[in-house]
């Protein structure tokens, strides 16, 4: 009875009716050897990976450990009874599957850092257009301006909604009442007027939202449309240069007009 070794999976495959060809102390023992010789190297090229990322060295190695075990197996096949055709294709077929899988992730790799460079060609049609990011603020730039666009988050249902409008010394200017809404975006417009229907004037205006009901009061989370005026990239990835000065990241976006 012959056994040989998968030089990839390191199982034995015994076939009957074969003896080997070298002997107990030969050619088999050579094989051992190399089998041994081949897992304390592995040991090291993993360790040496982990080290100093030298992943593709550690890959040709492997694929150069398995070509030396398959040669010694088939040296020391059984003349009478040698490995079959198909198995020679099947142990060739599988390190080529891993050798593919390794090469594909670092392609999948390489155009994941191409995106990444690319982001902000990509977003630059975010320029010049409104976004919806987290806010507490609202400007007035001029009488002829636009609604402003705002939201709030609501985690659970409210009887009413109200949100206010105040100068930098904390008076409310303009009061509105949003009635009742379940949980969600509830987005909303401020024209720029006070309460008395006079246009407020030029600069920043804070923006506070209540939610009443049966449980008490809270103040949900609110959400501003703001214009972006330029794209920049910082240490976190790319952000958005708003019209006010802010900048917020691209990710925080939560609409665009």
């Amino acid at each position: 009875m012959a056994t040989t070794i998968n030089p990839l999976s390191g199982q034995n495959t015994t076939r009957p009716g074969a003896t080997s060809a070298g002997g107990p102390s030969g050619d088999v023992a050579s094989f051992e050897q190399i089998l041994q010789a081949s897992a304390v190297a592995s040991r090291e090229n993993v360790a040496g990976t982990e080290a100093v990322g030298t992943l593709g060295a550690d890959n040709d190695a492997t694929e150069d450990r398995f070509l030396a075990l398959l040669v010694a197996q088939m040296r020391n096949q059984d003349p009478l009874n040698p490995l079959e055709n198909a198995e020679v294709t099947t142990q060739l077929a599988q390190i080529n599957t891993v050798r593919g899988i390794e090469d594909l992730g670092k392609t999948m790799s390489e155009l994941l850092s191409r995106f990444d460079q690319n982001g902000p060609v990509a977003s630059a049609n975010l320029i010049d257009r409104q976004v919806l990011v987290p806010s507490s603020s609202v400007f007035v730039t001029d009488q002829d301006m636009s609604p402003v666009t705002a939201a709030a988050e609501l985690d659970a249902p409210a009887d009413a909604l109200v949100a206010d409008v105040y100068d930098s010394g904390g008076q409310v200017i303009r009061r509105l009442d949003l009635g009742a809404h379940g949980p969600g975006l509830v987005s909303f417009e401020w024209d720029g007027r006070d309460g008395d229907g006079e246009w407020a004037a030029e600069g920043r205006y804070g923006l506070r939202v209540r939610a009443l009901s049966a449980d008490g009061e809270s103040n949900p989370p609110t959400s501003v449309a703001q214009r972006v005026m330029g794209i920049e990239r910082g240490s976190d990835g790319l952000k958005l240069r708003l019209e006010g000065g802010a900048s917020v990241p691209e990710s925080s976006v939560r609409a665009i007009f």
